[in-house]
């Protein structure tokens, strides 16, 4: 089964995480950077180790040079990739002001 997931990333951050999980987008940071592939390498590492789907059977399929991409996934069905990732999602701390 072939799923398909738009994802935004954010680069350079202080460690991988998932920020938001919407039924549109996906958000994501991750500590690598954006160059040479890295950050598009880090993306389908990390999307592997949280959704248990190995590492080759996840590509990207459009963006590759865009913050926002569109990832296949061939394994389980979307609602089990979905909740996988639900599962692993980082709450942000609140910034306190003042």
């Amino acid at each position: 089964m072939l799923t398909r997931l738009q994802v935004r990333v954010t680069p350079n951050a202080r460690k991988d995480a998932v920020v938001a999980c919407t039924a549109e987008e996906i958000r994501i940071k991750l500590r690598a950077p954006a160059i040479e592939g890295k950050g598009n390498a880090a993306l389908l590492n990390f999307l592997s180790e949280i959704t248990g789907v190995p590492r080759p059977k996840i590509t990207i399929r459009f963006g590759r040079k865009a913050r926002v991409k569109v990832i296949e996934i061939e394994g389980p069905p979307a609602e089990e990739i979905l909740s996988r990732i639900k599962s692993k999602m980082d709450e942000i701390p609140h910034v306190r002001r003042g």
